[in-house]
């Protein structure tokens, strides 16, 4: 026994406190208000202080301290894995030897070795709780599976988190010194098993059930991924690879199908090489219509396979239209060529091909027999063309859905010798050899008709009068009345310069004269444009003003695509367009799809006003997601909260109104890793035994690890301090109240109160 004390402040001031206050009760008793005897007084002033004495003392704290050696048994924490795995039916048990699961195979551990089990339960203080995720107690006490085993314990766990487990068990204050662990070894969640064994300080003793090669009880084809690229353009061939895990068919082949879109492409065989192969097939595919397209690779069931559910993987590839493929015919260089090859081939969509064919036109024939979907015939004379090849452009017009664009010049048109061609009825009005090209201003004037005034469209907040503020142009083609079915989408207007104010005014000595006209012919479309130099409004030729020669340019730009995006039924594509990526088309449920999109307008400059909502629908429920601002893009994110396939459609607003729109999809997989590896691996039970002293044995060897156990257990020594503070408890409290209690009294009596 100790005595001590604890002083909350300096010692100086607990005895300058002390001496102060002894002074002064000394100094008050020397006089009195009435005359006492020195006994009483002396003995009042004694009184005094020894309250204050214990009054002092008691901010001193003091206490008394006391030590006990106990002991105690060694403690023990017993953990059973209940991860789906162990379901598995690769055990045995009994005499004679039947089939069994990994679970009741651990079970008959404990009553095989049912004596032993019990010494072990009356030396160790014994927790026991099954794992899987996470830990939970058994439900029954540990001696009790001397007799019951395992019985009522379920394998339904969907992971094995081992790390965790050991790190559980020896958190806290009663930590143990050894653990037993019953599992399969398959850990596939949480931390390492090792780096939470090492730091905890308990032996891990290890019985590893489950076979560690593959039997006729975890034969299994599983389908572990399927990788394709996450865009695709039509008609371009795509690599798609299906992987799958094969266990236990050794020397066999199995056979994969590959489907789009729901539709068997192809299948081939795949060789398994060894008892646990990663079987790759590799397939080619070519996308045939634009959208998410929905591909899946699927293994074709085995005799004897004891999860077929596994055997399919599927994902999405945004198939993108692929770049418009348009071919130039010109007969000369020239400004014009020049700048509508410039306006076509700064278009991310556009592949551009001029050809300037020579004299006889002997190249020609292969040249147009190639694949395109927009021809332009620029100042090119019909001579120079042969018959069969104009013969073979219009019926890829009129039969094959393309498209065609005539181009002014001096041999276009009738001035070109088309009247009389296979061509003719192409060109949107009618034609005569005595045509010509005719140089003078003409100012373009818009016509809007119809469905096809969105190919004159100068976009939002523009006018189609702007049309007329362009530089006029500085000729045109003579051509007869429009064909029956035609639209006239832009007139000239002849004018004239006055040289001396820079201003033009009309010229009545000329008649107008179509610039635009459009026409749709068989399954195709066709478009002429008799104007000769357009070139002005790219150049900025004539306008003053950096806005103004911008907004020129610009025209230029949107009247050739646009153009040529609608002779090739494409459109939509010649306006804003919205780009949609995810950041991937395969996820697991729970997982975050990241979605980013980019909205462009006609020259792919990135729109920052606009309003982005995503609906992403699944067969179960429609779910919606507003993008935020980044930069250049619009971000959002989706978490699938349950399997299967999801689509997610995206419009773009600017303003209220809807301006463009774009569409994916994905898939989100309920991923099953306790049955991604089906054989049991004891090595990592063994690794975790042997770095914290314990040991390893497999389920038949398991009497010796209990045995290892038993021998190790002891008693354990440890102290306890009991600490007594006399200075809080109530005699010592009422001994001051006492003392003053008798002062008071003492006064009292001698008249002093």
């Amino acid at each position: 026994m100790n005595f001590g004390v604890d002083l909350f402040w300096p010692a100086y001031l607990a005895a300058m406190l002390a001496l102060g206050a002894v002074a002064a009760h000394v100094l008050a008793y020397r006089r009195t208000s009435r005359p006492v005897g020195a006994g009483t007084r002396r003995l009042l002033l004694a009184i005094r202080l020894a309250a204050i004495g214990l009054l002092v003392f008691a901010l001193w704290r003091p206490a008394v301290e006391s030590q006990e050696t106990l002991s105690r048994r060694a403690r023990l924490v017993l953990l059973v894995d209940t991860s789906k795995s162990m379901s598995i039916g690769d055990e045995e048990r009994g005499s004679p030897r039947t089939p069994c699961s990994r679970l009741a195979r651990a079970g008959d551990i404990f009553s095989t070795s049912s004596d032993l089990w019990r010494r072990i339960c009356e030396s160790y203080e014994v927790s026991a709780s099954s794992f899987s995720s996470v830990q939970a107690p058994l439900g029954v006490s540990p001696e009790a599976l001397a007799t019951n085993g395992l019985a009522g314990l379920r394998a339904d766990g969907p992971v094995t988190a081992l790390g965790d487990a050991v790190q559980e068990a020896s958190r806290g204050a009663t930590a143990p010194e050894a653990i037993l662990m019953i599992s399969d070894g398959l850990s596939n969640s949480g931390i390492d098993p090792l780096d939470a064994a090492i730091p905890g300080g308990a032996a891990v003793f290890a019985v590893g059930v489950g076979k560690d090669r593959p039997t006729e009880s975890t034969r299994d084809v599983a389908a572990s991924g399927i990788f394709a690229p996450p865009e695709a353009f039509e008609s371009s061939e795509v690599t798609v690879i299906g992987n799958f895990r094969a266990t236990g068919f050794e020397g066999r082949a199995v056979r994969v199908h590959f489907f789009a879109n729901g539709k068997e492409v192809a299948s081939k065989e795949a060789n398994v090489n060894s008892r646990e192969a990663l079987v790759e097939a590799r397939f080619t595919w070519k996308p045939e219509k634009a959208g998410p397209a929905r591909l899946e690779v699927a293994a074709e069931p085995q005799a004897g396979e004891i999860i077929a559910a596994n055997n399919s993987a599927r994902t999405y590839v945004d198939v993108k239209k692929g770049q418009l493929k348009v071919l130039y015919l010109e007969g000369t260089f020239r400004w014009e060529a020049k700048f509508v090859r410039l306006a076509l081939e700064s278009a991310r969509d556009i592949d551009l091909r001029l050809v300037v064919p020579g004299g006889d036109g002997a190249d020609l024939p292969a040249v147009v027999a190639d694949n395109w979907d927009v021809l332009i015939v620029g100042d090119l004379a019909a001579s120079r063309i042969p018959k069969g090849t104009l013969a073979s452009i219009a019926d890829k017009v009129a039969e094959e859905g393309k498209g065609i664009l005539f181009l002014g010049g001096a041999d276009s048109f009738g001035a070109g010798g088309y009247a009389a061609t296979p061509l003719a009825s192409l060109v949107p009005f009618g034609m005569s050899p005595g045509d010509k090209l005719v140089n003078g201003l003409y100012r373009v004037s818009a016509r809007p008709e119809g469905p096809y005034e969105g190919i004159i469209a100068l976009g939002p907040e523009r006018t189609l009068d702007e049309w007329e503020a362009l530089p006029p142009v500085l000729a045109a083609n003579q051509v007869g009345p429009p064909r029956p079915g035609a639209s006239v989408l832009l007139e000239g207007l002849p004018v004239v310069l006055d040289e001396t104010t820079g201003k033009t005014s009309q010229d009545g000595s000329r008649a107008p004269l179509p610039v635009l006209a459009v026409q749709d012919y068989g399954k195709g479309r066709s478009a002429a444009v008799t104007a000769d130099g357009t070139w002005q409004w790219a150049t900025g030729a004539g306008i003053s003003g950096s806005t103004e020669r911008d907004a020129a340019a610009g025209t230029h730009r949107r009247l050739w695509r646009q153009l040529v995006f609608w002779l090739a039924k494409r459109e939509e594509r010649g306006g804003i367009t919205l780009q949609l990526a995810l950041s991937s088309h395969r996820v697991e449920v729970g997982r975050s799809v990241e979605m980013e999109a980019k909205l462009l307008d006609s020259d792919l400059v990135p729109l920052a006003d606009a309003t982005l909502v995503a609906e992403t629908a699944s067969d179960a429920k429609d779910y919606r997601t507003t993008f935020r601002r980044e930069g250049d893009s619009y971000r959002g994110e989706f978490k699938a909260p349950a399997a299967g396939d999801y689509t997610v459609k995206v419009e773009a607003s600017r303003g209220g109104n809807p301006v463009a729109e774009a569409e994916s999809a994905f898939v989100a997989a309920a991923a099953d890793v306790e049955f991604t590896t089906l054989v049991a691996r004891p090595a990592i039970l063994e690794a975790l035994a042997r770095a914290t002293g314990g040991a390893f044995a497999p389920a038949d060897g398991a009497a010796e690890v209990l045995s290892q156990i038993q021998s190790l257990a002891r008693l354990t020594r440890y102290a306890t301090l009991k600490r007594s503070e006399l200075w809080s408890s109530w005699w010592y409290l009422s001994a001051i109240v006492g003392l003053l209690g008798l002062e008071w009294t003492l006064r009292k009596v001698s008249g002093l109160v």
